[in-house]
């Protein structure tokens, strides 16, 4: 479940508009990450997450 977790995560900075800099705070993460898994996740869907997902 944790990449559910990740997902939801991301999907405030992709689809809801709070900066990535808010959600990586909320998360107690570097802003990089967030912005490496959006990017990933714009490019690659929820594919990988399902598959480790397990």
């Amino acid at each position: 479940m944790e990449g559910i977790f990740l997902w939801e995560k991301v999907d405030l900075y992709l689809k809801k508009g709070i900066g990535y800099k808010n959600v990586a705070r909320e998360m107690e993460i570097d802003a990089s990450l967030v912005r490496r898994w959006a990017r990933h996740f714009k490019a690659e869907g929820m594919k990988d997450l399902e598959e480790n997902d397990t």
